[in-house]
């Protein structure tokens, strides 16, 4: 990595689990040029990312190149900070975005552009340019919704794996509690190294497998609401953090070890970030949705949901938008009817 040209930072903690999304990136981003990583709000899309373009580093001799768009605010910027990104000199009088396609024509570079989801009309306009003009630069880029362009590849990011529902039995506890093979769980394995970190005397034992195991299903195996329980194990049991993710928003704030996005300091945060992108359309149907403590389907949706403003024949195209936009999960897409789950 040191030979080949990045400004890939330098991560904090072990990459844990992912290996087959790995494996399955890298060879969706060598079939296509670019490469669109979806999913909710702190389920690991930069994180992933940044582990694809370490892994494929050797492939790209001008260098792999991560592009944040968190901060940026006018979409308009787009290719200036793409060209401070990359050092590329502007000459006077000559439009940004007419130099970096020329800089970029015979370039052999990954581009990683993360969290485009604020801007992903500008960001497919700008890519479609510069894709269009640069045969040999490939662009991974990370998003709560596709960005709707010709040729891109789509890669949705699900929560890390836990352990499924014990349907036997050993004396009272559920068969699939051992705890050395828990760690075989992506979601046990992050939540155990986590609290190490913060509590080194923590592991993971037959009396509270249980509740780590429980705090895993609750949080659907998402890394930064994992990362935020595990933070709490310096002042609570992992019973007591299991029994209070009824109120998950106040539990899992980032509390002394903040996150590096601001949009990550607390489950809330990642959330909000998530709502205000919405129509006022879309945030009507979630917030009507919440009434759902499970699963849905669509005609209780359309059934629950539509008065008002909101009309029945709209619900469709709004739950399929909440749907590609990662606020709500298709949780069944067999059988006669398709659930769904926020």
């Amino acid at each position: 990595m040191d030979t080949v040209p990045n400004n890939l930072p330098l991560p904090l903690s072990g990459f844990i689990g992912r290996e087959d999304d790995l494996d399955s990136l890298q060879r969706r981003l060598t079939a296509s040029r670019l490469v669109t990583l979806t999913g909710v709000g702190g389920c690991g899309k930069t994180r992933l990312a940044l582990q694809t373009a370490t892994a494929m580093s050797a492939t790209f001799a001008d260098g792999v190149w991560l592009i944040d768009l968190t901060a940026l605010r006018e979409p308009t910027l787009i290719p200036q900070l793409v060209a401070y990104t990359l050092g590329l000199y502007q000459p006077p009088n000559q439009p940004v975005l007419a130099s970096l396609l020329t800089f970029l024509q015979s370039k052999q570079m990954l581009l990683v552009l993360d969290n485009c989801e604020h801007m992903t009309a500008a960001c497919a306009a700008f890519l479609q340019q510069l894709l269009s003009h640069s045969p040999s630069v490939r662009v991974l880029a990370t998003s709560r919704e596709s960005l709707a362009i010709g040729g891109e590849a789509l890669y949705a990011l699900a929560g890390l794996s836990w352990p499924p529902l014990a349907t036997e039995t050993v004396g009272n506890q559920p068969s699939n509690l051992d705890p050395q093979a828990l760690l075989h769980y992506d979601a046990v394995r992050l939540f155990t190294e986590r609290a190490q970190a913060i509590s080194p005397k923590f592991a993971i034992t037959a009396e509270n497998a249980p509740a780590i195991v429980a705090i895993c299903r609750r949080l659907d195996g998402i890394p930064l609401a994992l990362e935020l329980a595990s933070a709490r194990v310096n002042v609570l049991t992992v019973q007591q953090i299991a029994a209070r993710l009824d109120d998950r928003w106040a539990l899992l704030s980032a509390g002394g070890r903040a996150p590096a996005a601001p949009h990550h300091h607390s489950l809330r945060a990642a959330i909000d970030w998530s709502y205000a992108l919405l129509s006022v359309a879309e945030q009507t149907l979630l917030q009507r949705l919440s009434l759902f403590s499970a699963t849905f389907t669509l005609s209780t949706g359309e059934a629950v949901c539509a008065w008002g403003a909101l009309h029945r024949d709209a619900v469709l195209g709004l739950l399929a938008t909440l749907v590609a936009k990662s606020m709500v999960v298709a949780e069944t897409l067999q059988g006669s009817e398709a659930r769904y789950r926020l």
